[in-house]
């Protein structure tokens, strides 16, 4: 995968959390991309997002546990 395919690939992860901000898949996505990328701190931003816009939701929160992060 080239950088330029992970950057439009986030472009795109963003964009969803935009358009439908009550969607947990935009932020577990954008969150799995940056982690694969070594950019754990990203992730865990991506998922910390996600869970203002989604409290307490289940799959952010394990994902974010995961990465060693806290809501």
């Amino acid at each position: 995968r080239t950088r330029g395919t992970s950057s439009a690939a986030l472009q795109q992860f963003v964009e969803a959390q935009r358009l439908n901000p009550e969607s947990a898949q935009g932020y577990l996505f954008e969150a799995d991309a940056r982690a694969a990328a070594g950019d754990i701190a990203g992730a865990q931003e991506a998922l910390r997002r996600g869970l203002v816009a989604l409290p307490a939701h289940p799959l952010l929160t394990t994902a974010l546990a995961r990465l060693g992060g806290v809501p």
